[in-house]
């Protein structure tokens, strides 16, 4: 079981960081179209 927890937040904690990183890159694309539109 604590393999398997390790493996999971291994996977996890970079998922999220990726998934945030991404979110906020998105969130800035519509941000610089609506301003220069």
């Amino acid at each position: 079981m604590a393999i398997l927890s390790d493996l999971g937040t291994e996977i996890l904690v970079p998922a999220c960081a990726i998934v945030g990183i991404v979110f906020s890159v998105v969130q800035w694309i519509l941000v610089s179209r609506v301003k220069l539109s």
